[in-house]
């Protein structure tokens, strides 16, 4: 059994990873890109309480939650990518194995106080959990560190072999076959890409306390499944043949044997089946029932350690709640199309990372504090980066939660971002328009159409103020761009493709600014 976990968490990581690589354009419906974060259970009950909705994305999750009831917490050693990856990032790190002793770490207890936290904070509107979420956090690594980064080193694989005699023939084959199945069509980066990579090599780095420190400790994923899976039907036995060597003890996987491995803590056990495989008697065994009371209790908080975290996750959502960011109407912070409302946006986003991953002009980016700490690592759209395609709707269809709303191509047309606004400061024509009215400098660049060029729109949401100024080289037409803002969108192609150096000469910002009425005099120069 061991050798056949080890191979069914090979084959779900290699579709984890599968499904990424097909989170791109042009996207198949046949592939579930979405699948993984929407089997977490602890992200549909955050999402759920916070936005007071009920996501029925999360079917999958629920699945999940009524297989735990009978199998116990096997998810987490059969089927998790966080989990596998942490084995393999364990490989690293001199493991230490388990103390010979029945006494467990009070540091077990973490994962379930962090439980209680992000649930009670949840259910006073503050979604937290899509930071600490393993199917969320490990999908956000590889989206935005690992597959960039390997995508990387394969270009620059493929570039260094065309220059070797004998082989570089062949590699237009191999390089059709790479951009096929496995490199990008682009170069993905990601801002606070080095933060995502460094988060999660500390977690990698826990290992070198306990293996799996995190599966034990900290996941509260993990918690939930713990207490889902406290009574499975599938339970661990042990014979008579014992001789309590403990070499099970020694080698368990989330050291959850106790009582000189005879019995196992509730809710712990991740099914590996290791104590099964190196037991000398074979006196361990796996079934559907056990006649003798194989389980204790523990590891679950105290009464006083529960309303401590009940009360650490209330006492949390003023703070990031209460958002002076917010109430300023910072204008950078421009969403993905068709998200209206903030409010409920933040409260279903589990920051997965998926729609970044996705968006094929890469203009979606993690924010970090423009709209606080609530809005800490959300989707933004940096237009001077990327812009938003007009007829792309993939964000939308692979939110797993639906905080960015899946939208048809028309509906998508009529979808506000936000607002462009021309630096007149900057902007070629205008300051070309300012220099000349006022005789300070004659020059002969004082046209520039690029913006209204590029302007997806049918009507042109750039157009044209003309006027006439006199110069010692004769009369000249100069025409100055303006923003109609019944045709805007924000989508930010002007301000992607704008032509001068350093900051665009014209900038968007975000939707809820631009209602609030927020004026051009506000952006910087």
């Amino acid at each position: 059994m061991r050798k056949i976990r080890r191979s069914s968490q090979f084959l779900f990581l290699a579709f984890f990873i599968f499904l990424l690589t097909r989170a791109s354009y042009p996207l198949n419906d046949l592939y579930p890109v979405d699948l993984f974060p929407r089997l977490s259970p602890l992200l549909a009950l955050s999402a759920s309480l916070a936005s007071r909705t009920l996501i029925t994305a999360f079917w999958p999750a629920l699945i999940l939650v009524l297989l735990t009831l009978v199998i116990g917490r096997a998810f987490c050693g059969w089927v998790c990518p966080m989990g596998t990856t942490l084995d393999i990032t364990d490989k690293l790190f001199s493991i230490k194995k388990n103390p010979a002793s029945d006494k467990k770490p009070a540091h077990r207890r973490w994962k379930f106080a962090l439980l209680v936290g992000i649930l009670v904070g949840a259910l006073f509107g503050a979604q937290l959990a899509g930071w600490f979420d393993p199917l969320s956090l490990i999908t956000r690594t590889y989206a935005l560190v690992l597959q960039p980064y390997v995508n990387f080193l394969g270009e620059r694989t493929v570039d260094v072999l065309y220059l070797v005699p004998g082989i570089n023939a062949g590699m237009y084959a191999v390089e059709e076959s790479l951009r096929t199945y496995v490199l990008s069509f682009q170069q993905l980066v990601f801002s606070s890409h080095i933060l995502f990579a460094a988060i999660f090599l500390g977690v990698a780095a826990l290992g070198m306390i306990n293996r799996r420190f995190w599966c034990r400790s900290i996941c509260p994923l993990g918690a939930l499944f713990a207490l889902a899976g406290r009574y499975p039907l599938l339970r661990r036995r042990v014979s008579d043949n014992c001789t309590s060597c403990l070499k099970c003890q020694r080698v368990c996987m989330t050291d959850a044997i106790t009582d000189n491995g005879k019995k196992i803590v509730r809710g712990e056990c991740v099914y590996c089946f290791t104590c099964e495989s190196v037991c000398p008697e074979g006196a361990i065994s796996f079934g559907l029932s056990s006649k003798t009371p194989q389980r204790v209790s523990g590891g679950v908080l105290t009464r006083r350690a529960f309303v401590t975290a009940a009360v650490s996750g209330a006492a949390v959502v003023p703070l990031i709640k209460l958002n002076y960011q917010r109430s300023s109407l910072y204008p950078w912070l421009i969403r993905p199309p068709g998200v209206q409302e903030e409010d409920l946006f933040l409260e279903q986003c589990v920051r997965c990372g998926e729609c970044m991953k996705v968006c094929l002009k890469n203009a979606l980016h993690p924010a970090l504090l423009e709209g606080g700490f609530e809005a800490l690592w959300t989707p933004k759209l940096v237009p001077r980066v990327g812009y938003c395609e007009y007829n792309c709707t993939l964000c939308g269809s692979v939110c797993p939660t639906g905080a960015i709303p899946q939208l048809s191509v028309e509906q998508k047309h009529a979808v506000k971002m936000g607002l462009a606004h021309f630096d007149k400061n900057r902007c070629i024509p205008w300051v070309a328009y300012q220099n000349w009215t006022e005789e300070k400098q004659w020059t002969t660049d004082y046209n520039c159409a690029v913006c209204e060029e590029h302007c997806p729109t049918p009507k042109k949401a750039i157009q044209f103020s003309d006027v006439t100024v006199n110069t010692p080289a004769g009369p000249r037409v100069i025409r100055r761009p303006l923003v109609v803002e019944d045709e805007c969108i924000g989508c930010g192609i002007c301000e992607f493709v704008c032509p001068l150096n350093g900051p665009a000469a014209v900038r968007v910002i975000a939707q809820t600014a631009a209602r609030k009425g927020v004026q051009p005099k506000l952006l910087p120069t």
